[in-house]
């Protein structure tokens, strides 16, 4: 679900470990976050999420993230 995929982040930032660069687009996907999973857009969180999944799973090769609708799966390249 896209609860589970966010939870590592979401442990990762509650515990004061997150820092986000301050950006244009900083505020927005700060209120989607927080917001989550009730407010009314997700699509950052999905890529936010998915991004720091991929990169904290200590991949040695080279993988690519592929998403659909509903989920995603990382696969060797």
């Amino acid at each position: 679900s896209k609860v589970a995929r966010a939870t590592p982040l979401s442990t990762m930032a509650e515990s004061g470990n997150l820092f986000i660069l301050a950006r244009p687009w900083t505020e927005p996907l700060i209120n989607e976050l927080v917001l989550f999973p009730a407010g009314p857009h997700d699509d950052q969180v999905d890529a936010v999420s998915g991004a720091f999944n991929a990169l904290t799973l200590g991949m040695q090769e080279n993988y690519i993230l592929v998403y659909d609708d509903d989920d995603y799966q990382i696969s060797p390249i």
